[in-house]
């Protein structure tokens, strides 16, 4: 079985246009660094190895890194959940919660809300900003429950268009929930107007008060929804006390969101994170799930040669992100989101890497 830096090499040596990068090696990877792959038949059986495997890593990590007056600390933390999608994560969540194992669920958009109305209310807001980001624009159609093939096909066919076009689209023609839906069509009537959608602030904030808050049902989640409200309302007033007019721009709010911390967003635990929040960052076991064909590399990146290409990366830099154990798994059959058990056949990653001869 090769080492986590023999699967790496092994793996990126068959990009051509987008070459790999050694230095993105943790240095502080082990030379003996383990590496192992497992499947099994359906995604609960999966949920289930990969818990036993991390009670079992938790372990060996506490023995190794007891403190100097040999106290045994808890090291969850140093143990790392990736996959390329969000919905790959639902089993193995609830399989942690079940056995009471400590876990904090990260996105590239984690810390800034913990509501998740505010949460697609952010996403909303930057592919508003850039309707050509593709990776935040999958986030939000996944957030607001569009697992419609043909409206992702459609979507895709909207680069170079307005971000009006893409949300009329979304609105008018697809069934997302009928607060949503409301919401984004009481943006366009304010925004189509005016086409700036930062000088509408108070607009999207009557309007997400007006169409969104009433679906709230849930008095916990009400509670966390309105910190969030006050939060992002108190970062607007902020931004717009410090620049003039003519100086305020979607864009720059969105940088300043980005750089804004809040001290209750840390998560203990075992991390669950997505491929793009793993980057630059380094754990002492990782498990990599979903290693399928159409997970990683993503459907859609087979259509292209550089989308392939940028898929072996991020799979790269997943892998390297373990210093001293890695696992792969996958599963043979898993509920995907639109409904339908699908059949899985393994990522061709998992042979380029020597893991696996099918």
């Amino acid at each position: 079985v090769p080492s986590i830096v023999q699967a790496a090499n092994r793996l990126i040596q068959h990009n051509t246009r987008l070459p790999g990068a050694p230095v993105m090696l943790p240095p502080n990877m082990s030379e003996d660094s383990m590496i192992l792959f497992h499947e099994e038949n359906t995604q609960e059986q999966e949920a289930q190895w990969v818990a036993e495997q991390i009670l079992q890593l938790e372990i060996k990590l506490r023995d190794t890194n007891k403190t100097k007056y040999g106290e045994e600390v808890p090291q969850f933390s140093e143990i790392a959940i990736l996959a390329r999608n969000r919905y790959l994560f639902e089993p193995v969540r609830a399989e942690l919660e079940k056995r009471s194992i400590p876990c904090h669920f990260q996105t590239a958009n984690e810390g800034l809300f913990a509501a998740l109305q505010t949460r697609i209310l952010h996403l909303i807001l930057r592919v508003w900003h850039n309707p050509f980001d593709l990776l935040h624009r999958e986030v939000l159609l996944t957030e607001l429950g569009i697992v419609d093939r043909d409206f992702e096909n459609f979507s895709e066919q909207l680069n170079g268009e307005t971000a009006t076009t893409f949300f009329g689209s979304l609105a008018d023609k697809r069934p997302c929930s009928s607060c949503w839906r409301n919401f984004i069509q009481a943006l366009l009537d304010k925004v189509r107007k005016d086409d700036d959608l930062l000088n509408n602030f108070s607009a999207l904030f009557e309007a997400f008060e007006k169409h969104v808050l009433p679906c709230v049902d849930d008095a916990k989640h009400d509670e966390l929804l309105q910190r969030d409200l006050q939060f992002l309302k108190s970062k607007f007033q902020s931004f717009t006390h410090r620049h003039p007019a003519e100086e305020r721009t979607l864009e720059g709010f969105l940088c300043e969101l980005a750089l804004s911390g809040r001290s209750d967003s840390a998560g203990t635990g075992v991390q669950l994170l997505t491929l793009h929040a793993a980057k630059g960052l380094e754990f002492e076991g990782v498990i990599l799930i979903g290693m399928n064909a159409g997970s990683l590399p993503d459907y859609r990146s087979i259509k292209t040669l550089n989308g392939l290409e940028e898929e072996r990366r991020n799979a790269y830099v997943a892998i390297t992100r373990a210093k001293k154990f890695l696992c792969l798994t996958r599963c043979r059959n898993r509920l995907m989101p639109w409904g339908d058990n699908k059949k899985q056949e393994p990522s061709q990653f998992l042979k380029e890497m020597g893991l696996t001869n099918t």
